[in-house]
C-alpha cells in the first residue's frame, strides 16, 4: 500500500465523523443489531454462552449498514462534481479506491468492536468459547469487507445516492441468496451437483457460517479477500471509463 494511500483513507475517515449521519448509522446499527440478538436470536436466554445468533442475522444487518455507508463513497463525488478534481490530482485512481475502501471498513469495524459488550457480558455470565468468538468476529469483519467492496462498485455506477442503495442491495442480495435452500433447492433441479456446490460457494451465508461454527476456514478467507481485490479493481475500471479524456493522470491509474 502506497504511503498516498493511507493519507486518503486517514482524511476519509475523519470526514464521516465530521457529519451526524455517521453517528446516526452507528446508532442504529448498535440498536438494530443488539434488538435482533436479544429478541430474535435469544443470545442470553438460549441456554448456551455463544454470540452465534447474532453473527446469524449479521449479513443481513449488514445489508443496510454497510450498503449505508458505501452509497456516497463515489456517487457523491459525481454528483458534486468534485470527481474533477479528484481526476485532475496527480494520485493514481486506485489509491483514492483503495483510500476510501479502508476508511469505510475501518468505520465498520469500529461500529462491529461496540458490540462487544456482549462478549464481556457472555463471560461474566458463562463460559463461552472465546475462540469460536474471534473466528466469528473475524468472519464478520472480511464479510464487512467483501459487501462493502461490492457497494463501492454500485456507488461508482451512479451519481444518485439512492439508485446507488438501490443497487448495492440487490448486487449483495444476490450473493447471499445463492446460499439459501430455496435457491440451491432450485438449482439441484436443472443442474449437476457440482454446479449446486459452485453456486453456494459464492454464498456470504455458506462463507460465514464457517467462521461462526469457529472453524478458520482458508478458502473463505481467500473467498472474501480475492472479491475485495476483484470489486475494487471494477470501481477503479468503472471510475475511468466515465471520467475518461478528463486528465491525462488516468493513464497511470
Amino acid at each position: 500500500m502506497s504511503n498516498k494511500i493511507w493519507v486518503i483513507a486517514k482524511g476519509e475517515f475523519r470526514r464521516y465523523f465530521f457529519s451526524p449521519l455517521a453517528y446516526v448509522y452507528m446508532v442504529c446499527f448498535l440498536l438494530l443489531n443488539g434488538a435482533v440478538s436479544l429478541y430474535f436470536g435469544g443470545v442470553f436466554t438460549q441456554g448456551n454462552a455463544s454470540l452465534r445468533p447474532m453473527f446469524d442475522f449479521l449479513p443481513w444487518i449488514y445489508l443496510l449498514f454497510v450498503t449505508g455507508i458505501a452509497m456516497r463513497l463515489w456517487a457523491e463525488e459525481f454528483k458534486s462534481g468534485t470527481i474533477l478534481q479528484i481526476v485532475t490530482m496527480p494520485v493514481k485512481i486506485a489509491d483514492f479506491v483503495w483510500g476510501k475502501f479502508l476508511a469505510a471498513w475501518a468505520f465498520c469495524l469500529l461500529a462491529l468492536l461496540l458490540t462487544l459488550s456482549f462478549v464481556v457480558t457472555l463471560n461474566v455470565l458463562g463460559q463461552p468459547d472465546n475462540g469460536v468468538i474471534f473466528n466469528s468476529y473475524f468472519g464478520a469483519f472480511l464479510l464487512a469487507g467483501a459487501m462493502l467492496a461490492v457497494s463501492q462498485t454500485a456507488s461508482a455506477l451512479t451519481k444518485n445516492q439512492v439508485i446507488a442503495l438501490v443497487l448495492a442491495v440487490l448486487f449483495n442480495l444476490l450473493f447471499l441468496f445463492s446460499g439459501l435452500e430455496f435457491v440451491l433447492g432450485a438449482v439441484r433441479k436443472v443442474a449437476p451437483d457440482f454446479v449446486v456446490h459452485m453456486v453456494a460457494s459464492f454464498s456470504f451465508l455458506t462463507h460465514m457460517t464457517s467462521f461462526s461454527f469457529g472453524k478458520m476456514d482458508f478458502a473463505s478467507v481467500v473467498f472474501f479477500v480475492s472479491l475485495i481485490f476483484v470489486f475494487n479493481f471494477i470501481t477503479q475500471i468503472i471510475i475511468n471509463l466515465r471520467t475518461v479524456g478528463t486528465s491525462p493522470w488516468l493513464k497511470k491509474a
